[in-house]
């Protein structure tokens, strides 16, 4: 059976793609010596290949929230549920059940306490709100 070897080639210098940003405040702007000029190899626009053209396309949002909406879309809060659900089953089974309740309750302070330092306290409130009608219907 041949072997193949596969190599990687870096990039060459026309080939990479440098960022633009655009300075926000005129401390930030680079002086004239530092701005690029055409003199320094820059390639003119209309000798872009249509590979370079799909690439300025905007690329869509990665991540998990991005995945599940692919994955599901619709249905990212269900798909969500359930593998939460499955992590919970599985703790179950390794752990066991007071395990797992002690994991499950430590998360749900420490979401607690992120959401109170961000400022939208969604559990504690819904906390305060069952004290207060369980106080409410004795």
């Amino acid at each position: 059976m041949a072997k193949v070897k596969l190599t990687i080639a870096e990039p060459s210098e026309d080939e990479r793609v440098q960022p633009e940003v655009e300075p926000t405040s005129d401390h930030e702007r680079p002086s004239a010596s530092e701005q690029p000029s055409a003199a320094q190899g820059k390639k003119p626009s209309a000798a872009k290949s249509p590979a370079d053209s799909s690439n300025e396309k905007k690329q869509p949002a990665q991540g998990p929230a991005a995945f599940l909406s692919k994955v599901a879309p619709g249905h990212e809060n269900a798909l969500l549920g359930g593998l939460l659900g499955l992590v919970v089953a599985v703790l179950m089974f390794v752990a066991g059940f007071w395990r797992t309740l002690f994991v499950v309750v430590m998360v749900t302070i420490g979401v607690a306490v992120g959401q109170y330092l961000d400022g939208t306290p969604k559990i504690i409130n819904f906390i305060r709100r069952v004290i207060v009608e369980f106080r409410g219907n004795n």
